[in-house]
């Protein structure tokens, strides 16, 4: 044995034989000996951002300059700590000093630090570490994160008499988390206190703020915030100050405009008054050089400059841009239009423009204002071009060009003009074009038509007496006195005398007398649960539609009216839940409601949960009492405050009250938490698919208006609006596609054949899947497009939003995404194969997600590229970092093996036994051509196992993660779909994992292939435990 041979260096060896008759010398031997590693090489930043510092690094290399990861084809870790820097950046972290943070991280020399404070000097470490140990020293940077900039207030519109829509410019920084909205009322004998709300979301632009006192002058600003792990929220530097005050007058409008903090300093003050008589004026371009044009509805006049010249002024006297003016600017002709573009510099630069490198015609189209900006009152099609803006003074020049693209008005796009808009008859056949131009321009024309749908402001005297205030979940949002629901008394009961209720009555045909008719209400209250069913009973109810949980964020959105087993008493009703069915986004309840009239003076709650006859109490049940049969409906995957709910569930959620209402007497009673947005949403959809599918025409802003004069705030959201009608067009374009467990042999059969036009069926059905679908370039995936070393395509991504995520590590990716099977949204996950270098984050997500069972669908090597590098030993034991992998035991199939592997996690001892499947001669070239035998018999194996562990996902992974794991997962869902409801719906199981993973399911034989494996499955599992 050779000792005291030098560390992490090459070492040349000669072996010398010798004896009496000579000696002979071997070749020279090379030798390299591990040990504690050097530091690393290299050490610099990739990026930088408010909260985030992305480093990246070189492995430590021998004294002979070799890389060791590439000599030896180890894994080593690296340590990385991060404190925040001396201020005098010569000194050193003094021993003892806790980091802010730390990581630990394998086989990968790049690191994301996130959640740091903005404008902060951090000092970051990276130690290289063996499994012989850590090197001491270590490599550092000093690196500070950028500072938030402040967001521009942009506009204060009123809505009502009591409402205003506040407007702003979202940053494209996604370290941004939220905004933070001060607004402030004061009145000549108080000047009020400030007071803040938060608004999730960094491309969030505005918020309606209702229940304004309209004698009270309002301050609004704004600022961007991140999230630390240090401080929690922390804020970016506050807007200017926008002061509104309300209409008080027909023929004019004062609006204030406050440069300057919301919490002290020297507030400029600039009043901007809107009058008709000046408004037709501009118009006729007599005043126009005076004033500036702010804001995309209409004219608001102000004097300059101030709040076009908020921003600090650059250093620099030479002319330059303040932010980032649009590069395009699309319109419809007839529209206005203003191209604005905003110069700093002294002198104040003098500005010129140009129409396709020529000099504009004044005359021909429009009119400059005095700070630059040309505004075409009334543009046509002539206007398009490219314009060149020039700021020039004594110190130089700066241009920058717009593209304005003026689009022919169509017919329908007719109602966009300006004015209210009260009715926009689309026909069927060309509502998809109609919402595609809505969508252009990142919605531009959605966000114009919402903003002009009536507003009404009628009495509401009965709902905000003093009286029935505390009867009200939100004072904002209650019924006029036109339409209101009054409650009749109950004779004998004391606490059901009063006739209040937060109801109103909604009729959207009300030529119609036969057609459904709807109530909407607040969700009960707890004080208000009892009359809650006195309204039940006495309009006759034959369903109640819930679209909100009892609980959202921490915060109580309505009572539980209705027993959880068994009956409840509620004043003088008893509740019983008969029967209760759940699926992924809804619950069906039947209930029954009883009406004691023998009861008498009851004024408290009595709990029955077992639903027997107390025979102490036989005068709650007497023989005068009635009852009435109810369904309730209650959607669970919508929230107040987050994401779109899933299209494709909502529709069906309609669908299934539609059918079993159809022939129903009494009206549909709808609630959310407020009874206004949620549920204006939802009849509005209600009605419209209806409109669709019986007439063939199509008016959602008639249905909207209809609604609004019914009841204040149905539909109260942009996102609300654009979603009555993307599920419109779900259900006008994708049409039903389910097709019953039975019938699937012979609807493969007729959807294989082709129509007149040479299209078979599934074709058809795909070609309208891609339509629908948000094609992978489009989706956001951010993350993923970070970390392109990660990824073995770099155009087939996991969205953001449904990543998985590596536990307590950053970067925290890896390329896998959870899929929805037909119970669970994360029943599944898709993975590509491992790469080499991200095999030890393939185990991390295996114990992370606790799995118990992986299926491998591609092999190790397709033609002469690798398409898995191989995560388990092919004898003994292997380890990828904290993990040490074998195989325990392995069994051979046709055309397909298993395997059961054991996996410790080495950090802390924890063992996991997993069952491994391998599909043989499943060719990525040619999908469609695979063993099916070989699948559907894995799949059965597979769904034995997920007995034992229900709540885990299954792991399954190929080369490309879109063809042959999507098919496999589709597949899978598809059969139990088929048991749980005796029907099959591939276009929406396809259409909903393609939300998750874009692209997913390749192409129509691949489409068709779903449907024949789920048809072979039946036929050959139907009468076994496994289905």
């Amino acid at each position: 044995m050779l000792t005291g041979i030098p560390s992490f260096r090459n070492n040349s060896i000669i072996v010398s034989v010798k004896n009496d008759n000579g000696s002979e010398a071997s070749d020279r031997i090379y030798s390299h000996v591990i040990g504690i590693p050097q530091q690393v090489q290299g050490l610099g930043d990739l990026s930088l951002s408010i909260t985030t510092v992305t480093l990246e690094w070189d492995p430590p290399k021998d004294r002979s300059g070799v890389d060791i990861n590439n000599v030896f084809n180890r894994n080593l870790t690296y340590i990385l700590k991060w404190y925040r820097a001396p201020a005098d950046q010569s000194e050193s972290i003094s021993d003892g000093s806790e980091p802010v943070g730390q990581a630990s991280i394998h086989s990968s020399t790049r690191y994301s630090v996130q959640r740091l404070l903005p404008n902060t000097t951090y000092r970051i470490y990276v130690f290289a570490k063996s499994s012989f140990g850590q090197e001491t020293g270590g490599s550092f940077v000093d690196k500070k994160t950028t500072v938030i900039v402040s967001i521009d207030l942009n506009e204060v519109s009123e809505v009502n008499s009591t409402s205003v829509n506040v407007t702003w410019t979202p940053t494209a920084n996604r370290d941004v988390t939220q905004y933070v909205l001060y607004y402030n009322s004061s009145t000549d004998n108080s000047p009020g206190e400030t007071s803040s709300m938060n608004i999730t979301g960094h491309q969030s632009s505005f918020v309606v703020l209702t229940g304004l006192d309209n004698s009270a002058t309002y301050t609004f600003a704004i600022a961007a915030a991140v999230y630390t792990t240090e401080n929690g929220t922390v804020e970016g530097p506050i807007s200017p100050v926008v002061s509104f005050t309300f209409t008080q007058h027909s023929n004019f409008r004062l609006i204030m405009i406050i440069t300057g903090s919301i919490v002290g300093g020297l507030l400029l003050l600039v009043f901007m008054i809107t009058l008709t008589v000046i408004l037709l004026t501009l118009l006729n371009r007599s005043i126009g050089p005076r004033f500036a044009v702010k804001g995309e509805e209409g004219y608001l006049l102000v004097p300059l400059d101030s709040s076009d010249y908020s921003e600090t002024t650059p250093t620099s006297n030479r002319p330059s841009i303040i932010g980032k003016p649009p590069t395009e600017v699309h319109a419809i002709e007839g529209q206005e239009v203003v191209l604005k573009v905003r110069f700093h510099g002294d002198p104040t630069p003098k500005l010129s423009w140009k129409q396709d490198g020529e000099e504009i015609d004044w005359e021909n189209c429009s009119f400059m204002l005095k700070n630059g900006a040309i505004v075409f009152p009334y543009v046509e099609v002539a206007h398009s071009g490219e314009y060149e803006v020039t700021g020039s003074n004594d110190n130089g020049s700066e241009s920058v060009s717009i593209v304005l693209t003026v689009y022919p008005e169509t017919d329908l796009m007719a109602p966009l003009k300006e004015g209210v808009i009260s009715s926009v008859r689309i026909p069927l056949e060309e509502f998809g074009q109609y919402v595609n131009n809505l969508r252009n321009n990142n919605n531009k024309l959605f966000r114009e038509q919402f903003k002009r749908l009536g507003v009404p402001d009628l009495p509401t005297d009965i709902a905000s007496s003093d009286e029935n205030k505390p009867f009200n979940r939100n004072q904002n949002i209650v019924p006029y006195d036109v339409n209101i629901i009054e409650l009749e008394p109950l004779p004998r009961f004391l606490d059901c005398q009063h006739t209040y209720v937060n109801a109103s009555y909604i009729m959207v045909n009300k030529d119609d007398e036969q057609g459904q008719k709807y109530i909407a209400t607040q969700g009960p209250l707890d004080r208000t649960v009892v009359d809650f069913w006195r309204m039940v009973w006495q309009e006759k109810a034959c369903a109640i539609v819930m679209l909100t949980k009892l609980q959202e964020d921490l915060r109580i959105k309505c009572s539980q009216y209705w027993p959880s087993r068994g009956s409840e008493d509620y004043g003088p009703f008893t509740v019983t839940l008969q029967k209760e069915t759940t699926s992924n986004s809804f619950i069906i309840r039947e209930l029954t409601l009883h009406y004691n009239t023998m009861m008498g003076n009851l004024r408290s709650k009595i709990v029955n949960p077992t639903g027997r006859i107390d025979p102490n109490k036989k005068e709650y049940y007497s023989s005068a009492q009635s009852t009435l049969l109810i369904t309730h409906y209650q959607f669970i995957d919508w929230l107040e405050y987050g994401p779109q709910p899933p299209i494709n569930s909502l529709v069906k959620f309609n669908k299934i009250i539609s059918n079993q209402t159809e022939h129903k007497k009494g009206p549909i009673v709808v609630h959310c938490s407020t009874g206004g947005g949620r549920t204006g949403a939802f009849i509005g959809m209600s009605c419209s698919i209806k409109d669709a599918l019986t007439e063939s025409i199509i008016d959602i802003p008639a249905v909207v208006t209809i609604m609004r004069e019914q009841r204040m705030m149905m539909i109260q959201t942009l996102d609300q609006y654009m979603l009555v009608h993307e599920a419109v067009l779900e259900q006008a374009l994708c049409g039903d596609t389910q097709i019953a467990a039975c019938d699937l042999q012979s609807t493969i059969s007729s959807l294989s054949s082709s129509d007149n036009a040479s299209v078979t069926g599934f074709e058809a059905q795909f070609n309208v899947l891609e339509q629908v679908s948000v094609p992978p370039q489009d989706a956001v995936c951010d993350v993923a497009r970070q970390n392109p070393r990660k990824n073995r395509y770099q155009e087939i991504l996991p969205t953001d939003q449904w990543r998985v995520h590596l536990k307590s590590e950053s970067p925290d990716y890896i390329n896998a995404v959870f899929i929805p099977s037909y119970k669970n949204d994360k029943g599944f996950i898709i993975a590509q194969s491992p790469l080499r270098e991200t095999r030890r984050d393939f185990w991390k997500m295996i114990f992370d997600r606790e799995i118990t069972t992986i299926v491998m669908l591609s092999p190790i090597m397709e033609g002469e590229e690798e398409a898995c590098a191989q995560y388990w030993p092919k004898e003994g034991t292997i380890e990828f970092g904290e993990f040490t992998i074998s195989v325990r035991e392995e069994w051979g199939h046709q055309s397909f093996s298993r395997k059961l592997l054991l996996v410790r996690n080495n950090k802390n001892n924890m063992l996991r036994r997993l069952a491994h499947f391998q599909v043989d001669g499943w060719s990525n070239d040619d999908i469609t051509s695979c063993n099916e035998g070989a699948i559907i018999n894995t799949m059965n194996l597979v769904k034995t196992l997920q007995r034992k562990s229900p709540n885990t996902p299954v792991l399954m992974h190929c080369s490309n993660m879109i063809g042959r794991s999507a098919v496999f997962c589709a597949a899978m869902a598809t059969v139990d779909q088929m048991k749980s409801s005796s029907v099959v719906d591939v276009f929406q199981t396809v259409k909903n994992m393609r939300v998750n993973l874009p692209g997913a399911v390749q192409n129509k034989g691949q489409y068709k292939m779903i449907h024949t494996l789920a048809a072979a499955y039946v036929n050959l599992f139907s009468t076994s435990a496994n289905f």
